[in-house]
């Protein structure tokens, strides 16, 4: 046999399997912001453990403690979780994974403290058995995530070394992992929460402006703007580079806050009041050309992430006041805060499912003639080989009694099958040993719990 070539055997399932879909789509675990989407797909229901439960966690490159970047130089960043080298003024002692040649959260160029690794993009995954309350992992797949070089803030996941990406199997299944790798605006998710506010349009885009160095940097939040009656909020001061210089961006009393959508936080922001609005424009208030700037405080690092600004008609019709709210919503990678659990589900057997099924048992072949096709090829030269022939969707287990016309008991046959295989061979022998004599034989068949059946068959020269 060609070693291309496999033998297979198709065989009916048992009676009463019940059949499902071979994928599912999984619900994430409370508090999971990641923004993708994780779907179960059944590989081999054979090897599925039946109420097994298994968590789905992910990795950040923010958080992961792995130098995704490839820039943590072992002679220089390895100083310990305090981020504290010997030469630093504040420098106690020797801390946590100082000089263990290895990276160690809390070090310069790693993790939270790389500016290239701060956003939380995905950096892998594992998958653990939790049934019995520990965790037994079966699946840890780091990605290398390589940061690219310039204004872009978007990621490279090679993933050559990880067996297929998301494609790992386990216990007879595996995960489909549809992440959203990009950061982007959700554009029919956001914008004002009431038509009234009509007057107005915007732009969201990471952060650039006119002679400033300071480049945006696209960061998984979603916002809301919420809008007061009065000019009683404040935004906050915010440090740019314009033409090589620091300036401020100082606070200004504004008629709105920002709310992280997710977390109902407050959100740090600068507010740039265009200063050509009409006299009409209350200072302070949204109008035509106004920005707002959002950043992210993040270690001991100022982060400028977004830019949003405001274009319309500034007329007396409408402005932005108590009762309207504008939303930002961005698609998110998964990250460490991120996880899914779920339980496996075995087979199905429905007893009511396969008593209504028993008609569907038969005999095959029926007639059986001697030297049919149905019998394997004879491996010796001489002989006419096996003799047999096969019941078919059959019930997980029961009991099969052939009997000749007469009511002579021939043969007792024990079937406990599988819930893919109903199936049952019989080899034409009495319960002596001895071969068969032709004509029609009775069969009964009795299955506990869900029923009888009886049927006939013949065998003929």
């Amino acid at each position: 046999t060609n070693r291309n070539v496999v033998h297979v055997t198709p065989n009916a399932a048992a009676a009463g399997y019940v059949s499902r879909e071979n994928t599912e789509q999984l619900e994430p675990d409370q508090g999971t912001l990641g923004s993708g989407i994780v779907t179960l797909e059944i590989i081999d229901e054979a090897v599925i453990l039946d109420n097994h439960t298994y968590q789905l966690k992910f990795k950040d490159t923010a958080t992961d403690v792995f130098d995704n970047d490839g820039d943590w130089n072992e002679f220089v960043d390895d100083v310990g979780a305090d981020g504290l080298g010997p030469g630093d003024p504040a420098y106690i002692e020797p801390d946590e994974g100082e000089g263990d040649g290895k990276p160690t959260s809390g070090e310069p160029n790693l993790d939270w403290r790389d500016n290239d690794e701060v956003v939380p993009f995905t950096s892998g995954y594992s998958i653990m058995d939790i049934t019995y309350g520990t965790q037994d992992t079966l699946i840890d797949i780091q990605y290398k995530v390589v940061a690219v070089v310039g204004d872009s803030s978007a990621v490279v996941i090679d993933r050559t070394e990880d067996i297929g990406g998301s494609r790992d199997f386990f216990d007879g299944l595996r995960l489909n992992i549809d992440n959203d790798e990009k950061i982007l605006r959700k554009i029919d998710q956001s914008g004002w929460a009431r038509i009234a506010v009509d007057n107005y349009s915007y732009s969201f885009a990471t952060f650039t402006a006119a002679n400033v160095d300071n480049k945006g940097v696209a960061y998984p939040v979603n916002y809301r703007i919420v809008f007061t009656e009065n000019i009683d909020q404040l935004s906050d001061s915010l440090q740019i580079i314009y033409r090589g210089k620091p300036m401020w961006v100082l606070p200004d009393e504004v008629n709105f806050y920002i709310e992280n959508g997710n977390t109902n936080e407050r959100v740090d922001f600068g507010f740039i009041d265009y200063p050509r609005s009409p006299s009409f424009i209350e200072p302070g208030t949204i109008s035509n050309s106004d920005q707002i700037v959002f950043f992210e405080e993040l270690s001991d690092t100022t982060i400028i992430t977004w830019k949003l600004s405001f274009f319309g008609n500034d007329t007396t019709a409408h402005h932005p006041t108590l009762g309207d709210t504008f939303k930002i919503v961005t698609t998110r990678p998964f990250s460490h805060t991120d996880s899914y659990t779920f339980t496996a589900s075995g087979p199905q057997i429905d007893n009511q499912k396969a008593a209504s099924e028993l008609d569907m048992v038969k005999v095959v072949p029926n007639p059986y003639v001697a030297a049919t096709s149905w019998e394997p090829k004879n491996p010796f030269s001489t002989g006419r080989g096996d003799r047999e022939i096969h019941f078919t969707h059959l019930p997980l287990k029961c009991t099969i009694r052939i009997y000749t016309l007469s009511g002579e008991l021939v043969k007792t046959i024990e079937h406990e099958g599988s819930f893919n295989d109903g199936s049952e061979s019989w080899d034409l022998l009495t319960k002596d040993e001895l071969d068969i004599a032709y004509g029609v034989y009775i069969y009964h068949l009795d299955a506990p719990g869900i029923g009888e059946k009886i049927g006939k068959f013949a065998v003929i020269k």
